[in-house]
């Protein structure tokens, strides 16, 4: 046998003899693994999702398998949403692997290793579905996991009636604007009229047609007819 460690001055504690067997030697007896008929861990590991975090605030817990079957429903404007999770490794928890996606927006699982949590920065408004996986020390996964649905708010600008107040105060505007315009158009025809209507020379507005639209004072007085006999073309 070959020793590889004391135990506190008593000798040595730990030997490996020729055929793989590791021998533990204690104060009080003698214990061995064989390390060629070491047990497969066939069982896989039971998957828990346990909190989630948005922006350093906790919005649900689930410590201890007692949280409401609702779905989370998280503030608008998330930037940092965190999501802890395990798995029950008795054997050696270090050796338990993590998958994880969020659909909808992973094409893929992500490799956590033995990481557990999963980050996320700046999600959009909409509903999500977040999957976990694990495996033990064996490599045995359980894929079935874990899986939380949750949802993020809109924003009050990002609401159907907020667009639609917008739109609706965008064609008032528009409105408002063309009567605005409009009203200005005939005050300054008006204006143009009573300019026209004190020149002593001879005047009237024709439209592209050649109809007579306006014909001031003189050119009436001038003419002898009133405004309804001269307007048109009837009259040279």
């Amino acid at each position: 046998m070959r020793s590889v460690g004391n135990y506190a001055g008593y000798g040595p504690h730990v030997t490996k003899s020729p055929d793989g067997r590791i021998w533990f030697l204690p104060k009080d007896g003698v214990s061995v693994i064989d390390a060629h008929h070491l047990l497969f861990n066939k069982q896989p590991p039971p998957v828990h999702i346990e909190q989630v975090t948005t922006d350093r605030k906790s919005y649900w817990q689930n410590l201890f398998g007692d949280a409401s079957s609702s779905r989370p429903k998280l503030p608008s404007l998330v930037r940092d949403l965190e999501i802890d999770y395990t798995a029950l490794g008795l054997a050696a928890p270090e050796k338990v692997l993590f998958r994880y996606k969020l659909e909808g927006v992973d094409r893929d699982w992500h490799d956590a290793g033995n990481r557990r949590q999963a980050f996320y920065t700046n999600l959009p408004p909409g509903k999500y579905r977040f999957r976990v996986i694990a495996c033990n020390d064996s490599g045995v996964w359980n894929d079935a996991g874990d899986a939380l649905d949750f949802s993020i708010a809109l924003a009050y600008y990002q609401t159907y009636w907020f667009r639609l107040s917008c739109f609706a105060a965008f064609i008032a505007l528009l409105w408002a604007v063309y009567r605005m315009r409009v009203h200005q158009l005939q005050e300054q025809e008006k204006k143009f009229r009573e300019v026209i209507e004190t020149l002593p020379a001879l005047a009237f507005v024709a439209d592209p047609k050649g109809n007579r639209t306006f014909l001031n004072r003189g050119w009436l007085e001038y003419s002898g007819l009133s405004s309804e006999q001269a307007s048109g073309l009837g009259w040279r």
